[in-house]
């Protein structure tokens, strides 16, 4: 008789949507109650949302804090009970940030990674070749190079924040070993097991400042990178040099420490920049021989479509503004600026 009560329940459960449960008026106040226990004051708005196009999980600012129910890290579970999990690993998540990340002095690295100062200090090199690395990037960040730049400060930004997460998640499973910590785990895993294997992202990718960002994240989130299919290589040998910075990052009591680990990291991922810079370079002077053979046989107004159509000037330079399979333009011209590709979004709480 009880396996049969419990059966109908099962039954009734799955009939049941995400959004049914997340909206009603109980969950929303276990929800809150449960944020304001485990962000240690009382939030002045917890706010739960659906929504398939911002492309985040969670967010805070400081006060406030909001939950994308429609989010793909808690949408690909199957079970009402393991979406749940999920939802409250991200509320776990953000609620860690209220607690532990400085947002202010993030703002203070950005500005001057930015503004081509190193910030708190300029990586150590530990060899002759980092030693030159170092003086290449000096030398870029000194004349405010507008491609280099702006390609480092995202890539600073997006380890940073990597380092980040790990470091407060750390904290917070440790001070709430039960959902939170189950919660934060699974998606954790889940993260992971979208990354490809290192060979695969090789093999389909050109740009290796993004892959190596990838391998970055499985070593920060799961301890290993995903490389079964390959015994040994170049970006292997990378990450092993970086491993220390980033397990450092998970106990330093100061976000000072993170962004110095982080300033490293980008010394030894130079190379990688390197490679990118130059295949830019190419871009840049096909597409200026492009122009100069349009320009030779008088199409100087403008250029032709797919379809075969005349586009104006400025039409045809935001049709080049078009990115590779990983490193997505963000500026079209002279410049060749790229924006780092993030892949799937994780966290982003400032």
């Amino acid at each position: 008789m009880k396996d049969t009560y419990r059966e109908r329940i099962k039954e009734e459960q799955k009939k049941l949507s995400p959004s049914q449960v997340f909206f009603s008026e109980g969950y929303r106040k276990l929800f809150r109650d449960l944020a304001n226990e485990v962000a240690g004051e009382k939030l002045e708005q917890l706010l739960l949302y659906q929504s398939t196009e911002d492309g985040l999980a969670g967010w805070n600012d400081g006060k406030r804090i909001g939950i994308n129910i429609g989010n793909l890290i808690t949408g690909s579970f199957l079970e009402l009970e393991q979406k749940s999990d999920s939802l409250i690993g991200i509320l776990g998540h953000e609620c860690g940030h209220a607690r532990f990340t400085d947002s202010a002095l993030r703002k203070v690295y950005v500005q001057n990674m930015l503004a081509g100062v190193w910030y708190p200090d300029a990586p150590e090199p530990e060899n002759e070749d980092e030693e030159k690395a170092l003086n290449e990037m000096d030398t870029c960040l000194a004349g405010k190079n507008p491609v280099v730049v702006p390609l480092l400060t995202e890539c600073a930004s997006y380890i940073s924040n990597l380092l980040n997460d790990v470091y407060i998640e750390e904290k917070m499973c440790s001070l709430f070993p039960g959902s939170i910590k189950k919660g934060i785990l699974i998606n954790r895993r889940r993260n992971v097991e979208w990354i490809p294997p290192l060979k695969e992202l090789l093999e389909g990718n050109s740009d290796p400042v993004s892959v190596f960002l990838k391998v970055l994240v499985q070593y920060a989130l799961r301890g290993y990178a995903n490389s079964w299919n390959m015994e040994s290589c170049e970006m292997l040998d990378t990450l092993n040099e970086v491993k220390h910075f980033v397990d450092l990052s998970v106990t330093a009591d100061s976000d000072l420490i993170r962004y110095q680990a982080t300033n490293q990291i980008l010394l030894k991922m130079w190379k990688y920049f390197r490679n990118l810079l130059e295949e830019l370079k190419q871009e840049c002077q096909g597409t200026r021989r492009k122009r100069g053979r349009a320009t030779a046989g008088g199409r100087t107004a403008g250029s032709r479509n797919a379809s075969g159509r005349t586009v104006g000037k400025r039409a045809a330079r935001r049709g080049r503004a078009t990115g590779g399979t990983v490193a997505e333009r963000t500026t079209a011209g002279r410049t060749g600026r790229r924006k780092i590709s993030r892949g799937r979004k994780f966290y982003r709480g400032r």
